[in-house]
């Protein structure tokens, strides 16, 4: 749940602020740059607590 709501929140601000008319043509290629950063730090986020919970390496 945690990972769900930390991403549809950091979708909603890179879409509402990472913005061609705040940024230029370069917009959609930095916004596009930082969603997938922070799609992977969610998926580290949320195998580490599986990790954490049910043990492993």
């Amino acid at each position: 749940a945690v990972g769900a709501h930390a991403w549809i929140g950091l979708w909603t601000v890179t879409t509402d602020y990472l913005t061609t008319r705040q940024m230029g043509p370069a917009a959609t290629g930095i916004r596009l740059l930082v969603q997938i950063v922070i799609a992977l730090l969610t998926l580290v986020y949320l195998l580490w607590g599986l990790v954490t919970i049910w043990g492993g390496v």
